[in-house]
């Protein structure tokens, strides 16, 4: 699945207006200048979030990480701690939290749920997991739990952007196979040349 990383040009906003009614995407604000875009897919509900490397505003990781005491579940937290370093607890708590945000995002409910009651558990890189990290030299795999229960209508994939930012892709029913995410940055107006009539969302799809 291709996901289109978005250069924001000086007339940024006028291109917004006229183009945003013919284009169906999901979308995910990175930075003021940037924001990252997603097609929209007939065949898959999707969710995507792109976050970025960083632990601003605090000046330790631990600082930074007690900022999210009530967003993430033992399991998770035993896991971004263990982690060797501060800039790889960072790394990881960034990884969670992305894949927190793509999850809500395709559902569509936002983060005004409760996050701890979704789980996200990382584990040894196994094949026949559709949902893996590709943001360290070797994959892992990564489960998600929801109010106790595993949850199997997603797949997930999480890959490196650049140095500095991760982005996670949620679909819905799971890509089968060998899922890839291909990162191709673009503009606007590249963006909307492309940009084609899509079939109206079935409202009773879950």
């Amino acid at each position: 699945m291709l996901v289109w990383v978005l250069d924001r040009t000086q007339n940024a906003d006028d291109v917004d207006r006229t183009y945003s009614d013919c284009l169906q995407c999901l979308s995910s604000d990175l930075q003021a200048k940037v924001k990252a875009f997603l097609a929209a897919s007939t065949a898959h509900r999707v969710g995507i979030d792109l976050t970025t490397l960083d632990m601003s505003p605090a000046k330790t990781a631990d600082e930074f990480l007690s900022y999210f005491d009530e967003q993430f579940g033992r399991l998770e937290w035993d896991w971004i701690r263990k982690a060797a370093s501060d800039a790889e607890k960072v790394k990881r708590f960034h990884c969670l939290w992305a894949l927190k945000e793509s999850y809500v995002k395709g559902v569509g409910c936002g983060i005004i749920v409760d996050l701890v009651k979704i789980c996200f558990l990382v584990s040894e890189y196994n094949a026949s997991n559709p949902s893996a990290i590709r943001i360290w030299d070797t994959p892992l795999s990564v489960t998600l739990v929801v109010e106790g229960a595993i949850c199997k209508d997603w797949s997930f994939q999480v890959v490196s952007v650049d140095s500095f930012h991760i982005l996670s892709l949620a679909c819905n029913p799971p890509q089968s196979g060998e899922p890839a995410v291909a990162v191709e940055r673009v503009t606007w107006l590249d963006l909307a040349t492309k940009a084609c009539a899509l079939p109206a969302v079935d409202a009773d799809r879950p």
